[in-house]
């Protein structure tokens, strides 16, 4: 990660997909406060990895909804707070509660535009 200076993750299934090395991996970004970007459940990935914690963020919805709890199998939000489905940035943590085809296959409006361009001025030199 030392030659890289952030890291954006897409829009992934579940947070199962996420191995110890990529966990291992967004945890050594957010420690070199490095920029992350992550949407949909790529937000849940960043929940497991423990970074969230203390944090906003966005995801579809509230995921301690008793209605949507079980729907990745996510308990790993404790200690965050669910700030909607909109892009949210938290210091250099950046998330967005939508997926391009989530989004397309509902009618909203896709977020990859404003999630990309909230990463972009993130990495931008002060």
């Amino acid at each position: 990660m030392d030659d890289y200076v952030g890291m954006i993750i897409p829009c992934m299934g579940a947070e199962n997909v996420a191995s110890p090395k990529m966990l291992t991996t967004i945890k050594d970004v957010v420690a070199k406060g490095k920029p992350i970007a992550a949407a949909y459940g790529a937000v849940a990935v960043l929940a497991k990895a423990g970074v969230l914690k203390g944090r906003k963020f966005a995801f579809p919805r509230d995921p301690s909804d008793p209605l949507f709890k079980g729907y990745f199998g996510i308990t790993d939000f404790e200690g965050a707070t669910y700030s909607g489905p909109g892009v949210v940035q938290d210091g250099k943590i950046i998330t967005s509660g939508g997926c391009p085809i989530t989004e397309a296959n509902r009618g909203i409006q896709n977020r990859t535009f404003e999630l990309t361009q909230t990463f972009i001025a993130a990495i931008k030199p002060k």
